[in-house]
C-alpha cells in the first residue's frame, strides 16, 4: 500500500495503539528525522524522553481527525465528508518552533504528500468494492485490523446511544436529530436496524 513509506518504515516496525471509544492507530519505532541538503534538521519538541529519538505515532481520533506526532513536527488531517462518496482532507503541518527552515519545510511537505497520495487509490478501490453485489461487510484480521476494529466498535456503540436517545425523548425535533446520527453511523457499519432508523425518519418527514 505504501511503497514509499515502506522503504524506510516496514510493517514489522509498527505497534498498535488502542483506546476504547476514543482513538486508535499505530506507532513506529524507526522514525528517521528528515535532513536537508546541508544536514540541518527541525528542532525537537521540548522534554521528550529517549523513546522519541526513533518513535512516531499516528492515531485516528473518532470520528474524523487523524494525528501524526514525531520528535520534531506533527500533522493533523481533518476529514470532511461531502456525501457518501466523497471526502475532503484538510492537512496541516506543525513544527516545534516558528522559524524553521523554509526549504526543509517544503521537503517535508513533499514527502508527506507522497505518502498521503498513496492512500487515495486504495481507499477509492475499497469504496467501490463496498458497492459490489456480494460484499458482506468484510472480515477483520486479528493481526492487522485491531485499531480499525476499535473504530467500528465505536461506531456500533454510538448507533445504540443515539437510537436510544431518539426513542426515549418526547421532543420530535430532538428525536429526529438523534436518529439522523444513528442512521448515518448505521449506514457506515451495515447495522441490522438501519432500515428501521430510516423508517423512523420517514415517519416524521426527515427522509424520502
Amino acid at each position: 500500500m505504501h511503497p514509499g513509506l515502506n522503504s524506510y518504515s516496514k510493517l514489522e516496525d509498527h505497534y498498535h495503539i488502542e483506546h476504547k471509544n476514543k482513538f486508535s492507530g499505530q506507532g513506529t519505532t524507526v522514525y528517521q528525522q528528515l535532513k536537508g541538503g546541508n544536514g540541518n534538521v527541525f528542532p525537537d519538541f521540548a522534554e521528550l524522553n529517549a523513546k522519541w529519538d526513533t518513535a512516531a505515532e499516528y492515531i485516528a481520533v473518532y470520528p474524523n481527525v487523524l494525528l501524526g506526532v514525531h520528535r520534531d513536527h506533527a500533522f493533523v488531517i481533518i476529514l470532511i465528508p461531502d456525501g457518501p462518496e466523497k471526502t475532503y482532507e484538510h492537512i496541516h503541518l506543525f513544527y516545534s518552533k516558528e522559524n524553521t527552515p523554509k526549504q526543509l519545510r517544503l521537503q517535508n511537505m513533499k514527502q508527506w504528500k507522497l505518502v498521503f497520495e498513496e492512500d487515495v487509490p486504495v481507499v477509492e478501490v475499497m469504496q467501490r468494492g463496498r458497492h459490489a453485489v456480494n460484499f458482506d461487510g468484510g472480515r477483520f484480521s486479528p493481526v492487522m485490523d485491531n485499531p480499525t476494529h476499535c473504530f467500528h466498535c465505536w461506531v456500533a456503540n454510538e448507533v445504540e446511544l443515539y437510537a436510544k436517545a431518539a426513542y426515549t425523548t418526547s421532543n420530535i425535533n430532538k428525536a429526529c436529530f438523534f436518529m439522523v446520527n444513528a442512521y448515518t453511523l448505521a449506514l457506515e457499519c451495515n447495522h441490522p436496524d438501519t432500515l428501521s432508523f430510516f423508517q423512523f425518519l420517514q415517519k416524521y418527514d426527515r427522509e424520502k
